[in-house]
């Protein structure tokens, strides 16, 4: 059973995150088909954009079974099993860098629906660069506090920026 966790985002006395929360309402989002300058602008303005629909249902199963046969037979691969970080006991899952060990995965590095939105944020296809692709999975019907929030570095910006 999941217990919830405090969230610590932005708490500079603990550790120098930032603060994770950018708006009061939910975003826009945009359409990696048709909206590009649109999801660039706003990009150039806030420092994020969230793209919808960048995946079909057939990319979606795939995935997802991806999920199932990858637990069952790399367990440890997603941090199950007995040697789970104590850390990670009332968190989701995570398996950190599956590229490296599934080729099938590559497409999703350069999607046909999202990667021209990114490539245009970054000033073209020659400077995108990735540093970590991992997937997440918080338990079926885990609720609350399944997979808290964190950052991993943070910009500057980010200690005095307010919601």
């Amino acid at each position: 059973m999941l217990k919830q966790q405090q969230n610590i985002s932005g708490d500079g006395e603990v550790a120098p995150q930032g603060f994770g929360r950018v708006a009061t309402k939910a975003p826009p989002t945009f359409s990696p088909d048709n909206e590009i300058d649109a999801a660039h602008n706003f990009f150039t303005t806030n420092g994020y954009v969230v793209l919808n629909d960048c995946l079909a249902q057939a990319e979606i199963d795939h995935l997802n079974e991806f999920y199932d046969r990858t637990q069952e037979g790399r367990p440890q691969a997603w941090g199950l099993g007995h040697d789970r970080k104590p850390h990670h006991q009332q968190q989701g899952l995570i398996f950190s860098q599956p590229l490296l060990d599934y080729p099938e995965l590559d497409p999703y590095t350069q999607h046909h629906s999202s990667f021209p939105v990114v490539a245009r944020i970054f000033g073209g296809e020659e400077r995108v660069r990735f540093s970590e692709f991992n997937f997440r999975e918080a338990p079926e019907n885990a609720g609350i506090g399944a997979m808290n929030f964190h950052h991993d570095a943070v910009s500057a910006d980010r200690f005095t920026r307010s919601p």
